[in-house]
C-alpha cells in the first residue's frame, strides 16, 4: 500500500483545485490518501535575504517533509493569469533550497481545473516543468477539467461522461505506476 499526497496549489479556502484533487484521490482504492491543504503551511515569498538572515521558514521545512514522506502525488494546479500561483512557485523555490529533487522521481498525477474552457492548461504546463525539473517528480498522467462549475458536482464528481472517462484513463495510468 502506497501513501499518496493530494493537494491543490491555491490558498483559497474553497479552492476548486483542492476539491478536484481530493475527488480524484477518492477514486483510488487500496492506498492511503492524505490531503494536504497547502494553505496550512505558512511559507513567505522566497527571498535569498530571508534565507541568509533567518534560515528556512518552518512552513517550508514542514512542506518539504510532507513531500518526502509520500510515495506518490496528485497535484491540481490552480491558474492565475495563465501561470501557476505565486504561492506554489515560491513554495517550490523554498523546498528546492532545502532539498533538490525532493520528489525523487516518484509518480505524479498532474491535474488542473478552472472556470474557463481551457481547464487551467497554462498553469498545468508550467507546473509540469516545476514538478519534473525542480522537484524531481515523474508525471505519469495529466488531466485538465474545463468549466468546473458546469462539469463538476460535489456529490457526483465529474458530470460529463467523456471528461470523466478521460480523467479515469489518467487515473489508471497513475495507479499502474504505483
Amino acid at each position: 500500500m502506497k501513501t499518496i499526497l493530494v493537494f491543490g496549489t491555491s490558498l483559497r479556502k474553497e479552492s476548486i483545485n483542492h476539491q478536484f484533487a481530493a475527488y480524484v484521490g477518492s477514486l483510488i482504492e487500496g492506498h492511503t490518501i492524505n490531503e494536504l491543504p497547502i494553505r496550512d503551511y505558512e511559507i513567505p515569498m522566497y527571498s535569498r535575504d530571508v534565507q541568509d538572515e533567518e534560515g528556512f521558514p518552518e512552513g517550508a521545512e514542514k512542506f518539504c517533509n510532507a513531500l518526502k514522506t509520500a510515495d506518490a502525488f496528485i497535484i491540481s494546479s490552480a491558474e492565475h493569469n495563465g501561470n501557476v500561483t505565486a504561492y506554489f512557485k515560491s513554495s517550490v523555490d523554498w523546498v528546492t533550497r532545502i532539498q533538490k529533487a525532493v520528489l525523487q522521481e516518484k509518480p505524479v498525477l498532474l491535474l488542473s481545473t478552472s472556470p474557463g474552457s481551457r481547464g487551467g492548461l497554462g498553469s498545468r504546463e508550467k507546473a509540469d516543468e516545476l514538478v519534473t525539473r525542480y522537484l524531481g517528480g515523474t508525471i505519469v498522467g495529466s488531466f485538465g477539467l474545463p468549466k468546473f462549475s458546469e462539469n463538476f458536482s460535489e456529490t457526483e464528481g465529474i458530470t460529463d461522461s467523456e471528461l470523466k472517462a478521460a480523467c479515469l484513463e489518467e487515473v489508471k495510468k497513475f495507479t499502474a505506476a504505483l
